[in-house]
Parts: C-alpha cells; sequence; structure tokens
C-alpha cells in the first residue's frame, strides 16, 4: 500500500513513460508504477547503500520487473536517453533545486518533472520559473498530519519572476480541493508569522507589504 503522499505523485507521472526515481528509499513508489503500467520502465537510485539494499528485496519479493537499481547522488548515473519521468520526491527543495542543476538534459523536449518538497517549497517554485520551467499541475496532498504539495513541470523556457504569492502558492489554489484549502490555510499561518516578526523593521517594509497582499489574496481564495 502506498502512502497518501505517494500516491498523490503516481498520480501525476504520465502513462506509458520511462521513469526515474530520485533518492527512491524502498522503492515503493516505482514498483507501483512499474506493476500498474503506468510506467515502462524505471531506474530507482539513492546515495546510500542501505536503502538499495531494502528495494532490492522488496522489489524480489513483490516480482518487480523493469526495475534498475543504481547507486549515485541525484541523476549523476542516469542518462537522458532512458528515461522521459523524473521524480525527485520526499527532500528539501534546496535538495532538489541541486539535481536539476545537475542535469541540463532535463531541459530538453519530451522530458517531465514530478516534484515534491519536504520543505522550501517558495525556493523551489522560484527558481522553477526563472529557469524557464513551467509548473503544468500542481496538488496539495495530507498525509501523516503534514499537507506537501506536488508539481508536474516541464521545461518551456519561458522565463518569469514570480511573487510572494505565487511563490509560496504556487498553482494549488487552482484544485478546489479540501487538501488545497488546508494548504493555504497552511501558507496562511506562516506567512502571518513572518508578517508579525517584520512589522515594525522599517527596512523590511516592502516585503511585509507583499506579504499582506498574498495574505489577502489567500483570505479571498478561501472564501470563494
Amino acid at each position: 500500500m502506498l502512502s497518501k503522499r505517494l500516491k498523490a505523485i503516481a498520480g501525476l507521472v504520465p502513462k506509458g513513460t520511462r521513469v526515474a526515481d530520485v533518492g527512491t528509499d524502498h522503492a515503493y513508489l516505482p514498483i507501483y508504477l512499474v506493476g500498474e503500467k503506468i510506467a515502462a520502465s524505471a531506474i530507482a537510485t539513492d546515495i546510500n547503500e542501505g536503502p538499495l539494499e531494502t528495494a532490492r528485496k522488496n522489489i524480489t519479493q513483490k516480482k518487480a520487473e523493469k526495475i534498475e537499481l543504481r547507486l549515485c547522488d541525484g541523476l549523476n548515473k542516469v542518462s537522458k536517453n532512458e528515461v522521459d519521468t523524473v521524480i525527485i520526491a520526499g527532500m528539501g527543495g534546496d535538495n532538489i533545486i541541486h539535481i536539476i542543476g545537475e542535469a541540463p538534459w532535463l531541459k530538453e523536449k519530451g522530458k517531465t518533472l514530478v516534484l515534491q518538497p519536504m520543505s522550501s517549497a517558495d525556493d523551489l517554485r522560484r527558481y522553477l520559473a526563472k529557469n524557464g520551467f513551467e509548473t503544468e499541475k500542481e496538488v496539495a496532498v495530507a498525509d501523516s498530519g503534514k499537507i506537501y504539495s506536488v508539481m508536474l513541470v516541464k521545461h518551456t523556457g519561458k522565463t518569469a519572476e514570480p511573487d510572494l504569492f505565487e511563490s509560496f502558492v504556487g498553482k494549488v489554489y487552482l484544485e478546489k480541493t479540501e487538501e488545497a484549502k488546508a494548504y493555504l490555510k497552511s501558507v496562511f499561518s506562516s506567512l502571518s508569522k513572518r508578517e508579525k516578526g517584520i512589522k515594525n523593521i522599517k527596512e523590511r517594509k516592502e516585503e511585509r507589504e507583499e506579504i499582506l497582499s498574498a495574505l489577502e489574496k489567500i483570505t479571498k481564495i478561501l472564501g470563494e
């Protein structure tokens, strides 16, 4: 059984694609994707031998075929000709940024990214926009008492400078679900605390005004 978080990730993977799952851990996701015939094949990578050994046992137990394991940092041992879709999930936004930056071939036509940051989602969204990546769809998922965002991303070459609202909310608000509302409430709470912390600092007046604008937009969306 996949967790709700992993199911949300699987739900954004294009059918029939060749997948690379970066930081696969126990390989639950590629086993599911190949088993359900969502993915034609999968390369599961991890930087540590321990998780890969567990992944190997799980693959053998499930008699999962068409899954290859690789010990490597990010996509260092994955060729652009081997995969169409790259999943980078379960790690901080800064780590995801680093992995994308080390694999320039992800900008090539026909490549798809499915990203799920555990933290610093705002930094990741800014990086993607500034580097010509477009988020085609973004969903929120609640799992184990936490709320996450999952993004379906492709490189278009069109760059943008997202404002604070776009950086923190992304396209989650377009999904009219209870989990999307929970995500917005979480962002609202975080930004409210930040605003209070800089309320009386003159040098951060512009930043505070941008936060207040974002809070106003979130309030309006939640009220619709």
